[in-house]
């Protein structure tokens, strides 16, 4: 058992080294070289960013055994990585097999407290994202407000195409929201609450939910003037509408509702265990989590779901912690795959929606 032990970790070591000294160089010299051929149609890249020190274990195993003040301050200095090659999609009416490529830079949200330096990162997940030949970049967790919301990288002379997956997200939140009240509203009136109402998603998923009737709205986000922005474009999309659209900076007014969407940029777990209150249902599609599972498997009396989109065929090759099968993921990467498996290959959702 000892010896068992010992080789696991000899084998995490190698590994892990190979990752540092040897892969992530490949990938910077490939930023450096000059690219001698142009996008090839259907292939794509999704940039993330690793969650929490989880994520990086992930990706290198041997860290776990070393200091964690000594690995928040190495991976500063990491160049992003190919952190797996995505495979079984085909392009729609061809049936050509199409790559992926899961793009990585190695700072954590507790990094991006330097939004320099993690501006910096992103526009090198895009550079390499540019040398592996993808027609289609998507952007996921907080890649898009690092860039512009997929701006930034157009300043710097990117020609492909970009999507910050808050379209598809947008409707999936929408919908499962909408379903909630109909199932514990019977006349569809239940108040819900949108945390980060101002953000590109949350503006989204406000619209899209007004779009489909609602009119009773809770929208809460520290940009009081962008709420102010979105209240009237609400008002102007059904100006005959009675609505009843309440507008605060505060999370302690998430106590007015029971339906709760968070999608803000926070870094860390924002909705604490004194927020809640029994029959809350919470769907939470920051990433990283607006509420912590540590809180969610403390509170029985609350529900907190996920939004994620079933992918047929695809094969991420790592694993997101998401206990799901590879190919149940992140809307944002859903979105990505089916334009990519379309050919498409000009912007989708770029800018702030």
């Amino acid at each position: 058992m000892r010896e068992a032990g010992f080789a696991k970790v000899l084998s995490e070591f190698f590994y892990t080294a190979w990752r540092l000294y040897v892969a992530t160089r490949i990938d910077r010299l490939i930023c450096t070289l000059p690219r001698v051929r142009g996008p090839e149609t259907g292939r794509f890249a999704f940039l993330v960013h690793p969650r929490d020190l989880d994520d990086l274990y992930r990706w290198f195993p041997f860290f776990r055994y070393l200091p964690r003040a000594w690995v928040m301050e190495r991976v500063k200095f990491l160049h992003p990585i190919v952190a797996a090659k995505m495979t079984g999609l085909t392009l729609k009416g061809r049936g050509t097999p199409i790559d992926g490529y899961l793009i990585s830079m190695l700072l954590t949200p507790e990094h991006m407290a330097d939004r320099k330096m993690a501006g910096y990162r992103a526009l090198q997940e895009v550079h390499l994202a540019e040398r592996k030949r993808v027609s289609l970049l998507g952007l996921g967790a907080l890649l898009p407000s690092l860039t512009g919301y997929g701006l930034t990288p157009r300043k710097h002379g990117l020609k492909i195409g970009i999507t910050t997956g808050h379209a598809y997200t947008s409707l999936m939140i929408a919908k499962m929201a909408l379903k909630i009240q109909a199932t514990i509203s019977p006349h569809n009136n239940e108040l819900i609450a949108v945390v980060g109402a101002a953000g590109s998603t949350g503006m989204a998923t406000a619209k899209v939910l007004a779009s489909k009737g609602v009119r009773n709205l809770l929208l809460i986000d520290h940009n009081t003037a962008g709420l102010a922005r979105l209240k009237e474009e609400l008002f102007a999309m059904c100006p005959a509408a009675t609505w009843s659209i309440q507008l605060s900076a505060s999370l302690n007014d998430i106590s007015r509702s029971r339906i709760i969407v968070t999608v803000t940029n926070s870094p860390k777990a924002i909705i604490t265990n004194e927020l809640l209150r029994p029959g809350m249902i919470l769907i939470d599609d920051a990433q990283p989590p607006n509420i912590s599972e540590e809180i969610a498997k403390q509170r029985p009396d609350i529900r907190v779901l996920k939004v994620l989109a079933e992918v047929p065929n695809l094969n991420p090759h790592f694993n997101f912690g998401l206990g799901t099968s590879p190919n149940i993921t992140f809307t944002c990467l859903a979105e990505t795959a089916a334009l990519a498996q379309h050919g498409w290959s000009d912007d989708s959702t770029v800018g702030f929606v």
